[in-house]
């Protein structure tokens, strides 16, 4: 095949994750060129993909998610039909930054080939152990952040805490299982979520309550929803490579409409407001919103809660996703079409001239 002369994102050495990074970012409009030095990669590995990882994948545009076949298979599918490539026998021979980009040599056959890139991603280097379910977090971690940069919504410092939020995922295959952590553990309140990234700079917690921190991903909790008169969850709202925000707690509808305009005028945010009601007064408690209280949090594309605040304040959010997670004001720029579509609803989709 014939070797494109530049990408948004070269990945060398093909492997599970490095395919599912391909998919999801050529879904989501990147130029993704693929290399690896074999002829093909035969791998008849059976997964055991945790909720996480199956949800993520389903996102990704995998219907099949049971072997490194289906993902193979499927992954050459999507990465194709987005007008990307995969080229076989190709090697990585140099790689040169000059200025935004990367000056590449490739061998191909015995010849060298030059080739442009944005940005070069080791697949090797995606992987975490043996272990699929932290390897495809630390995807689905990479993925949105890539995806925005070269989108053009978010400013590439956001890549400064990767390596930081990787090394916690990995610190989960080192745990202390000594006599005394397990009896620390017996004592102790449980988690929401046992693996958590309550420690990377990118979270920011503003919340007196500690149940649940900034870090943790979202649990899915069952919601009632007030338009379809039925049982739903968080995880069938809150779905992979969206960023959301969520506002608990019952408030005016001119504050509302403020708070929706402001987003729809600044970030791609989807914005779920969710009021006070004895049947979704389960997630209050669990939230602890107290009687008349609000509560601000925000989801990551990946999941993992990044702020949790105990009230509304546009400032404070405005600051969060501008100096935490690096997004870029709107400026009339295109923002990508999954903002944009309504899933509930909770959801408050503005449009001009209307209140919520």
């Amino acid at each position: 095949m014939s070797i494109p002369s530049s990408s948004s994102v070269l990945i060398t050495d093909i492997n599970y994750a490095s395919l599912v990074l391909g998919a999801y970012l050529a879904q989501n409009g990147i130029s993704v060129f693929m290399i690896d030095n074999g002829e093909s990669i035969p791998d008849n590995t059976i997964f055991s993909f945790d909720s996480y990882a199956l949800q993520f994948l389903k996102e990704a545009g995998f219907q099949h998610q049971q072997s490194f076949n289906d993902i193979f298979s499927e992954s050459k599918n999507i990465i194709t039909r987005n007008l990307c490539n995969i080229s076989w026998q190709t090697q990585l021979s140099t790689k040169q930054q000059k200025g935004l980009l990367w000056d590449i040599s490739l061998i191909v056959n015995g010849s060298s080939i030059k080739h442009e890139s944005k940005t070069v991603i080791n697949g090797k280097e995606l992987l975490i152990a043996d272990n699929e379910n932290l390897t495809i977090k630390n995807v689905a971690i990479l993925s949105w952040k890539l995806e925005g940069i070269l989108n053009n919504y978010i400013h590439s410092d956001i890549l400064m805490n990767q390596k930081d939020e990787e090394a916690l995922l990995k610190a989960y295959l080192l745990k202390d299982d000594s006599l005394s952590s397990k009896l620390r553990n017996l004592f102790s309140k449980p988690k929401p979520s046992d693996i958590n990234l309550r420690e990377s700079k990118t979270n920011l917690h503003l919340s007196q309550d500690r149940t649940i921190e900034a870090g943790d991903l979202i649990p899915n909790l069952d919601i009632y929803d007030e338009k379809t008169k039925s049982m739903t969850s968080f995880d069938s709202w809150f779905v992979p490579g969206s960023l959301y925000l969520i506002i608990l707690g019952t408030t005016s509808q001119q504050n509302l409409f403020n708070i929706a305009k402001w987003i729809k005028t600044n970030f791609p945010i989807r914005l779920f407001y969710i009021p006070y009601s004895e049947r979704n007064d389960h997630i209050f408690r669990f939230f602890k919103v107290v009687d008349g209280e609000k509560k601000t949090i925000i989801i990551r594309p990946d999941r993992f809660i990044g702020l949790i605040l105990d009230r509304i304040d546009l400032e404070v959010l405005d600051n969060y996703l501008c100096n935490f997670l690096f997004f870029k004001t709107k400026n009339g720029m295109n923002m990508p079409r999954k903002f944009y579509t309504s899933t509930s609803s909770a959801e408050i989709l503005l449009e001009e001239g209307s209140k919520p």
